[in-house]
């Protein structure tokens, strides 16, 4: 009964640590990607917070216009806080654009590549995979379609 019930607790406890092992990990900082991720984690969460704080002085701005026009705001207090959030919007965004890019090269991604070749008026590489690459189409309405189907999935016409 008791190498039994040790065992049992011997099991539960690997369990527990193999499950409890990426909590850990990531305390340490692995698994991160090293200081590169947290860099970036760092960078993105900086630009998210200088976003919201941007958006809150628009709305701040904007409210501020609305109470002036039904007559809520002085004159004298409507131009000293539509400075004052001006200012500060001001500062925000010279912060945002401050920030250092994100590796976010056209050549990154394909969708840029693809806008980027229209700009300069070349014809984007096209990428063409699948069935429909090999040639095989429904004779009825045009739908690619494998080697193996007998059927159209698309309209139902007998390719065989």
């Amino acid at each position: 009964m008791i190498p039994t019930g040790l065992l049992a607790l011997v099991a539960v406890i690997i369990v527990g640590a193999y499950i409890a092992q990426p909590f850990f990990a990531a305390r340490r900082g692995e698994g991160g990607g090293g200081q590169g991720g947290r860099r970036t984690a760092s960078l993105l969460r900086r630009r998210a917070d200088l976003l919201a704080e941007r958006n809150r002085l628009y709305r701040a701005i904007r409210d501020l216009d609305f109470d002036y026009q039904t007559n809520k705001v002085s004159e004298e207090d409507y131009q000293a806080q539509r400075h004052r959030l001006f200012a500060e919007a001001v500062e925000v965004l010279q912060q945002l654009d401050s920030l250092p890019a994100l590796d976010e090269t056209p050549e990154s991604d394909p969708i840029e590549a693809a806008v980027a070749a229209l700009r300069q008026g070349t014809a984007p590489e096209e990428v063409v995979s699948g069935p429909a690459a090999e040639g095989e189409v429904c004779p009825q309405c045009g739908e690619p379609v494998s080697e193996s189907d007998r059927f159209c999935g698309a309209c139902g016409a007998r390719l065989r």
